[in-house]
C-alpha cells in the first residue's frame, strides 16, 4: 500500500510546477527557486523509501524539508498555508480575510514533507505519529484531496466505513474543485475508488458498481477500477441466485 502512494506521490512532484504565494518575504522568483531546490529534496526522500530506507528518508530530508521551512517562514501569529495554484492560493487568502486572521501561502513543498514524513512513519510501524503528520499537512492544504484521501484511507484501515465514505465522497468533490489540471483525473480516481470499495464492505453493491463505472468514464485505462468493476458485477450476479 505504501509502496504504491510514495511511487504515485513521486510522479506528482516530479510533474508538479511549484508554486509559492507569500507577497510579505522574498521575492517571487527567489521564493520559486526555494520551493524547486525543497521539491528536489523531497524526491531524493522519496527514492530511500522506495529502496526502503524510511529512516534515512525521514532523518536526510523530509525532517530537514520542514525544519527548514519552519526556520525561513516564521508566520508568527500567522496562519500558513500550502497551495498548488493561484485560485488555491487565493481561496486560503480570502477565508482568512473573513475570519479576521493573517495568513500566508506557499508552495505545496511543505506540506508535501509532512505528507511523505507520514508515509515513512507507516513503514516504521510509528503509525499514531504518522497520522499526526498526515492531519498536520491536511490542516496546511485543507482543499488538498490526496491528502484527503489518504486521511480517509486512515479510517478504511480501521474499518470505520461510514466515516471513510464520509471523507472520500469530501476528498472526491475537493478533486472536482480544487486539484491541479494536471492531477485531477487521478486524484478524483483515488478518491473514488475509496469510495467504492467502502461501499463495497457496507455491502451496497450497487452503488458501488454506479461509482466504480464513473471512475471509468473519467479515466478509460484505470485498470484498478475496471478489476474492481468486474468483481462487483460477479458479486452482484451471484446474489441474484
Amino acid at each position: 500500500m505504501q509502496t504504491r502512494i510514495i511511487f504515485f506521490f513521486s510522479l506528482l512532484l516530479a510533474q508538479a510546477a511549484p508554486v509559492f504565494a507569500d507577497a510579505a518575504s522574498a521575492p517571487a522568483s527567489a521564493a520559486r527557486e526555494y520551493e524547486i531546490r525543497q521539491t528536489q529534496l523531497l524526491n531524493d526522500g522519496v527514492k530511500l523509501v522506495k529502496e526502503r530506507h524510511p529512516q534515512e528518508a525521514l532523518d536526510q530530508y523530509f525532517d530537514k524539508v520542514i525544519a527548514a521551512y519552519e526556520s525561513t517562514y516564521r508566520a508568527g501569529a500567522k496562519t500558513v498555508y500550502c497551495a498548488r495554484s493561484a485560485p488555491e492560493s487565493l481561496l486560503y487568502l480570502a477565508q482568512a480575510a473573513a475570519d479576521k486572521q493573517e495568513a500566508m501561502v506557499v508552495g505545496p513543498a511543505w506540506c508535501d514533507a509532512h505528507f511523505l514524513r507520514a508515509y515513512a512513519l507507516i513503514d516504521l510501524g510509528r503509525h499514531a505519529q504518522a497520522r499526526a503528520a498526515l492531519q498536520t499537512a491536511m490542516r496546511m492544504a485543507p482543499n488538498n484531496a490526496h491528502y484527503a484521501s489518504e486521511c480517509a484511507n486512515f479510517y478504511r484501515r480501521e474499518k470505520k466505513w461510514d466515516e471513510a465514505l464520509v471523507r472520500f465522497e469530501a476528498a472526491a468533490a475537493l478533486a472536482r474543485d480544487y486539484s491541479p489540471p494536471q492531477s485531477r483525473v487521478i486524484e478524483l480516481g483515488e478518491a473514488l475508488r475509496g469510495k467504492a470499495f467502502v461501499l463495497v464492505e457496507l455491502g451496497r453493491l450497487n452503488e458501488a458498481e454506479t461509482v466504480y463505472k464513473q471512475c471509468l468514464e473519467i479515466n478509460a485505462a484505470d485498470k484498478a477500477a475496471l478489476g474492481e468493476l468486474g468483481y462487483v458485477q460477479g458479486r452482484i450476479k451471484q446474489a441474484k441466485f
